[in-house]
C-alpha cells in the first residue's frame, strides 16, 4: 500500500497491482497503447507488465499490490471507473490509513476492493469482441 504524487519511470511487479488515481490529470503507459488517466479511475495491472504514469498537473495516486491470482484473470490492464457512491474510493482509502494495522484486516479490505472491481468493470467491449470472434468463426465453417 502506497501513496504516489510524482510521475513513475517504466516498471513491474511479480503480483498485481491496483492503482487507483484520486486527484490530477495525466497518461498510463503501456508498451503498446495509453491510457488516459483521471480522478475516480482505477488500474488493475497483472504481474510482470512494464507500465509507467506521466501526470499534467498535480496527482494523488493510492496503490496496493498484491497476490491477487485468486480473483483476477487479467492478462492486459483493466481499466475501472468508481461508482457514483464513491465506494471504491472510500476503500482505497480505508486501505490506505490503515496499512499498518495485521495483515489479515488489510487482506480483507483488499479482497473487498478487489471484488468490487470485478462487480464495476465495464465488460460491453470484452463481451462485443469475444461476439465478434465467434461470428468469424462460425463464417469460416
Amino acid at each position: 500500500v502506497g501513496f504516489v504524487a510524482l510521475s513513475c519511470a517504466p516498471h513491474k511487479h511479480d503480483c498485481y497491482e491496483i492503482i487507483f488515481y484520486r486527484k490530477g490529470h495525466g497518461n498510463f503507459i503501456l508498451k503498446d497503447r495509453t491510457i488516459p488517466i483521471s480522478p475516480g479511475k482505477f488500474i488493475i495491472v497483472p504481474p510482470n507488465t512494464v507500465h509507467a504514469s506521466k501526470y499534467n498537473d498535480e496527482a494523488e495516486t493510492i496503490f496496493t499490490k498484491g497476490d491477487f491470482n485468486h480473483i483476477f484473470s487479467f492478462t492486459s490492464p483493466a481499466v475501472v471507473m468508481d461508482n457514483d457512491e464513491k465506494a471504491g474510493e472510500f476503500l482505497v482509502k480505508m486501505i490506505f490509513e490503515n496499512r499498518h494495522s495485521s495483515s489479515e484486516y488489510i487482506s480483507s479490505l483488499a479482497n473487498a476492493l478487489a471484488h468490487f472491481l470485478l462487480q464495476n468493470i465495464q465488460t460491453e467491449k470484452s463481451i462485443s469482441v469475444t461476439l465478434g470472434d465467434i461470428v468469424k468463426r462460425i463464417s469460416v465453417w
